[in-house]
């Protein structure tokens, strides 16, 4: 009798663990195949927070040169324009590679630098850049200089405003793309020494002025003045076409860019 009640005790313990162990193994079942999106859901919000919305390598410093020919580097003997004795001035501040990528179109006006912009084609560039460069408008008031006659004055008005229009939609078009980098706008200079010529020197003055407006409450953006620098220097800064910087003036630009981004790079 003691016998069979040890046997049926044995065996009412195996049929218990017996049902615990085949209940964990159905749980462990359902787990296992559950819906997918509810397993894989918190992973993909994970990868997508660390991918971030920048483009931009943290050990780098990144610069866009935008605009005309002055931005491109013409005139300049040694071919390294704004954007080369830039990244030399820059190291000064900073241990980050700094990289350069110069878009600058001869002969460019404001109103095809705008077009350039609006259709998209800029976005990656703008997108990635620490920096964005842009010098423009030289060309546009160049044509003011051409001219002859009493309507001169309204012409330059019409120009002008044509143009502050256009400076003002691409630097909202460049703010939509990014929002955090710094702007700098490199002013006119007079490459002429006919200062009396058609009031052309008070026409770029006034144009200087209105452009510098622009930016004046942007926390995140310069405009840096070039007349005065090369009115005192023509011979020196001037390259034999008469019209564009040699390596000296893109020095001095350079120099005078980098002065106003000191603290920036040195933050970032």
């Amino acid at each position: 009798m003691g016998k069979n009640i040890m046997w049926f005790s044995i065996l009412f313990i195996v049929l218990i663990s017996l049902f615990f162990v085949c209940a964990g193994f159905v749980m462990a079942v359902n787990v296992s195949t559950g819906p997918v999106s509810e397993v894989s859901k918190p992973i993909v919000q994970q990868d997508l927070q660390n991918s971030g919305n920048s483009f931009n390598d943290p050990k780098t410093v990144n610069v866009l040169i935008l605009g005309d020919s002055i931005a491109k580097g013409t005139g300049d003997e040694t071919f390294r324009g704004i954007g080369g004795y830039l990244t030399d001035n820059l190291k000064n501040y900073t241990a980050k590679d700094i990289t350069v990528s110069n878009l600058g179109i001869d002969g460019l006006k404001s109103g095809e630098l705008l077009e350039q912009v609006k259709s998209g084609s800029l976005n990656n560039e703008i997108a990635s850049s620490d920096i964005i460069l842009i010098s423009i408008g030289g060309n546009d008031l160049l044509e003011i200089r051409r001219q002859t006659g009493s309507n001169l004055e309204n012409a330059f008005k019409e120009k002008q405003s044509a143009y502050i229009a256009a400076l003002k939609e691409i630097t909202k078009k460049v703010r939509e793309v990014n929002k955090d980098a710094f702007v700098v706008f490199v002013g006119l200079y007079n490459p002429y020494d006919d200062q009396g010529v058609n009031d052309y020197a008070q026409f770029m003055s006034d144009w200087n002025h209105a452009t510098s407006l622009i930016f004046i409450d942007d926390i995140k953006a310069v405009f840096v003045p070039t007349y005065d620098m090369f009115k005192l220097n023509m011979d020196r800064y001037i390259a034999p076409d008469n019209l564009h910087p040699n390596s000296t003036g893109y020095q001095m630009i350079a120099q005078l860019i980098s002065r106003s981004l000191e603290d920036v790079v040195v933050n970032m």
